[in-house]
């Protein structure tokens, strides 16, 4: 791949976008079935064909057998056998689950304060958290380098996206503590992961929302 410093950047200028066209579009009173479908066509390539393609890299990078001196390109070509085009490709898997999330999410009418299954944008931000770690040169972070492990963490990723769990959103529509009292949660442990480990600390944070959101739904069945 090109310049991996450039990824972050662009993934967060996305997930700006994505956040303002929605406020102005309410802000402007206008609305649109066309600007609806355009919506998630520009998430299917931000945060569906990147997520996976990043994957497929790391993956990739970790393979014991390549040659490290090549490039993700030669290291792609030089997979000549069913079983290791299976391993390197495997993580598109999260493209297509989130092709099927955003179809769904589109025709969904009980997704407005709270999200089913993990939002294709928190799944991108663990994935740049992962490239992260890649990138860190922290030896504590090498059991990521594990193709079989990156395979099983886009199952899992996968999986969630299509999950009926109960996920809250950032969309307040009251400012009260009690009623946001999950979102106050998930910010301060968020700070506190953020100021212990920098930008290793990404992934870590969706895997917090993740964790909150299980207990929030155990919570909530028991009573």
């Amino acid at each position: 791949m090109g310049n991996l410093k450039a990824i972050p950047l662009l993934v967060c200028i996305s997930l700006l976008a994505d956040f303002l066209d929605g406020l102005v579009a309410r802000a402007l009173h206008v609305s649109s079935p066309i600007g609806k479908e355009l919506d998630s066509l520009a998430d299917m390539v931000s945060f569906g064909v990147l997520p996976g393609i990043i994957m497929v890299y790391l993956v990739a990078q970790s393979l014991p057998w390549i040659n490290t001196e090549d490039t993700f390109i030669d290291i792609l070509s030089h997979q000549n056998t069913l079983k290791t085009r299976i391993i390197v490709f495997f993580p598109l898997i999260i493209t297509l689950f989130s092709a099927l999330r955003l179809a769904i999410f589109n025709i969904s009418t009980d997704q407005k304060t709270e999200f089913k299954g993990l939002a294709t944008p928190a799944s991108t931000i663990f994935i740049i958290g992962l490239l992260f770690a890649h990138g860190s040169n922290n030896e504590q972070l090498n059991f990521l380098n594990n193709y079989v492990l990156l395979n099983v963490l886009s199952l899992i990723i996968a999986l969630l996206l299509l999950s009926n769990i109960p996920m809250f959103s950032f969309k307040l529509s009251n400012f009260g503590i009690k009623e946001n009292k999950w979102q106050i949660i998930f910010l301060v442990f968020s700070l506190i992961l953020i100021a212990l480990f920098q930008f290793n600390a990404i992934a870590l944070v969706i895997l917090l929302y993740v964790i909150l959101n299980l207990i929030k739904k155990l919570i909530n069945n028991s009573r």
